[in-house]
């Protein structure tokens, strides 16, 4: 975690108490090539971080004390960084023409863990670490001002990398919400909620409806008695009043205390579920996603592990009562996957009236293999299950389009009239063309989302291979 990091290499500069670097000899230049090294491992872990937030509310990013580490004065008591002003003076000033220099590249591999207490370095690999930095200093006769240019150009690209993730953590974009929901169940995955759910089908016996809504009303009470919860404000009575999420005495076991403020509980789950043909529960990830994020920090790993449980508990649930009707398949989580075959099939008619426009060194299959590609990313799925399952598609569509058109895909003397006018003529039926028009302009001021992030990242790759193809 990051937090480990920063917080172990904070320790370890802290610990030295004087000296100067002015007058480092071979082992204290030794351990100044060592922060320098640990700066660049946690600098690059910061990067990777920073490139990740574009698609999901990494919960390692929430976890980040960014008050404390961003705060210089945290880093400047200790002789290494003993004037703060030195931290923005790195090279005379100039950060753009520093570099980690040559060192950087010889000592990243070389940096030993901590062991297992976090005192130190294992005591093997620090002879080791010694040994290849005292050959490297004889031969490249490392000078103080490398060394001084490394330590503060290393501190302050962290600090860098640090205000940018805080920027990026502190306005998520919508979408970010479900995949940090598909991350916590990743984390989370090994639960015993199949093996609980078999043992009580086996006591059970016979399934009906009757003991499958009664099984998920005891979850949704053991959720509610575990203060999942607890960090919402409370409802107001109106909302208490009518909520429609109820738990009665004779719904649960026999002899199961209710607590007096579980209506309560109920009214503040109630924000965050829909019911699906009456009787099957379905939770609002994006909702979801967002109270796990702003209250990360509060909550505990149970409480984490509890809504993961949960939420695998009710699909078992689901599985049982779609065998006893049929009519609840569509409910399924599984089915709405399986849409993804009959979206690309619609999507794919519409995008490739498209084809027209495409730059000749694309061949005529690349719309019709981006959209294949982009269905099948696990961000994307989210993104499409939320926005054309159930709902008009055709906006969609037209934001993959104009996603294409914003990267050059088309080509030049192919203006967005040109793209609207054809997609105008492929759709059966609405939009028209003034709502296609009004759809590029309001992608064009927002250009977020899993699939505008996807296209950005790899639509060069992606043409390049094309192009390769299409050549060969």
């Amino acid at each position: 975690m990051i937090n480990d990091e920063i917080e172990y290499l904070h320790k370890v500069i802290t610990q030295v108490k004087t000296g100067s670097v002015l007058d480092l000899g071979t082992f204290d230049r030794l351990f100044a090539i060592s922060i320098i090294s640990a700066f660049n491992h946690i600098n690059i872990h910061l990067a990777e971080l920073y490139d990740d937030l574009d698609v999901s509310l990494r919960l390692e990013g929430l976890s980040i004390d960014f008050e404390r580490y961003l705060n210089p004065n945290y880093w400047t008591k200790n002789f290494l960084f003993a004037d703060k002003y030195a931290i923005y003076e790195a090279a005379g000033g100039n950060l753009a023409d520093v570099s980690y220099k040559k060192e950087i590249n010889y000592i990243t591999d070389y940096l030993p863990p901590v062991v297992e207490d976090g005192e130190g370095f294992k005591q093997a690999q620090v002879d080791s670490f010694k040994t290849a930095m005292h050959q490297f200093c004889d031969e490249e006769k490392l000078a103080y001002r490398d060394i001084s240019h490394g330590l503060n150009f290393g501190l302050y690209m962290m600090l860098e990398l640090l205000e940018q993730i805080r920027n990026k953590v502190q306005k998520p974009a919508k979408h970010q919400y479900i995949k940090l929901w598909d991350d916590l169940c990743e984390d989370n995955k090994f639960t015993d909620a199949k093996k609980n759910f078999d043992i009580w089908k086996d006591d059970q016996g016979e399934m009906n409806l009757n003991v499958l809504k009664a099984r998920q009303k005891q979850e949704i009470f053991n959720l509610l008695t575990s203060g999942f919860f607890r960090f919402l404000s409370s409802p107001t009575g109106s909302e208490v009043k009518h909520c429609q999420l109820k738990i009665y005495e004779d719904e649960l076991p026999v002899g199961t205390e209710i607590p007096a403020n579980l209506h309560v509980e109920c009214a503040k789950m109630e924000k965050f579920i829909e019911w699906k043909g009456k009787h099957i529960l379905s939770l609002n990830y994006e909702k979801l996603g967002n109270y796990i994020y702003h209250y990360y920090k509060k909550l505990e790993p149970g409480n984490l592990y509890d809504i993961v449980y949960f939420d695998q508990t009710l699909d078992l649930i689901h599985e049982e009562m779609s065998k006893l009707n049929g009519g609840f398949k569509q409910f399924l989580k599984d089915y709405e996957s399986n849409l993804v075959n009959d979206i690309y099939n619609d999507c794919s008619a519409i995008l490739n009236s498209c084809r027209i426009h495409l730059k000749p060194t694309l061949k005529e299959s690349f719309l019709k293999d981006f959209l294949s590609k982009i269905l099948y990313d696990k961000a994307i799925k989210q993104e499409v299950r939320s926005k054309l399952v159930g709902k008009p598609r055709n906006k969609y569509i037209c934001f993959i389009v104009y996603t294409l058109y914003d990267f050059y895909v088309f080509k030049a003397d192919s203006v967005k009239n040109d793209l609207i006018n054809t997609l105008s003529k492929a759709f059966n039926r609405r939009p028209s063309s003034t709502s296609i028009s009004r759809y590029f302009k309001e992608f064009l001021k927002k250009k977020d989302g899993a699939l505008y992030e996807w296209t950005r990242n790899h639509i060069d790759e992606f043409k390049k291979l094309e192009t390769q193809s299409t050549q060969g």
